[in-house]
């Protein structure tokens, strides 16, 4: 793992430079920039080895819209006739049917999934909310994006189930 701190980074760093230290941005139009006292300037070799040393930022994997997981990457895994099992990500082979991803699961099995096979691990965040949302969706119709969307909202504002027993009734 890296010990690069990114929430230090300014806003548009897409690599890193430890022997330096110093952050980088890669542009299509202006090739690599580099963070130099608050400005973003460009650099004079935009072809040269040095790019080699550069850390690129991680890639936030949000699910399935994201293609496969990166390599590394906790996650759960659906395997036909069992349910959704928890493992890593190790390596990725092209086969008859596309690209997929080797997975080892923390019972030591291995297999491959596709895109869809994959899934970030639930927080509890996003169990709450599943949790609203399906409470809701008893009681309303209508979208659940929006059904979920809404729950988010309320999490995130500190709402949540109540524990002790209602005395009113």
């Amino acid at each position: 793992m890296s010990d690069i701190d990114w929430s230090k980074a300014p806003e548009g760093a897409t690599h890193y430079d430890p022997s330096c230290p110093c952050w980088y941005q890669q542009t299509d139009y202006q090739g690599w920039l580099y963070f130099d006292r608050g400005i973003w300037c460009s650099t004079v070799d935009k072809t040269g080895s040095w790019q080699n040393i550069l850390t690129p930022r991680p890639v936030e994997w949000r699910g399935p819209q994201d293609g496969l997981p990166p390599v590394g990457m906790e996650v759960d895994c659906y395997r036909s006739g069992s349910d959704w099992l928890r493992g890593t990500v190790v390596a990725y082979v092209q086969g008859a049917y596309g690209k997929r991803a080797i997975f080892q699961g923390d019972i030591d099995e291995w297999w491959s999934g596709a895109e869809g096979d994959f899934r970030p691990i639930e927080t509890e965040r996003d169990k709450a909310i599943a949790e609203m949302a399906g409470e809701i969706t008893l009681c309303l119709t209508g979208s659940e994006e929006i059904v979920t969307y809404t729950c988010a909202k309320l999490y995130d504002a500190g709402y949540r189930k109540e524990t002790t027993p209602c005395s009113m009734k």
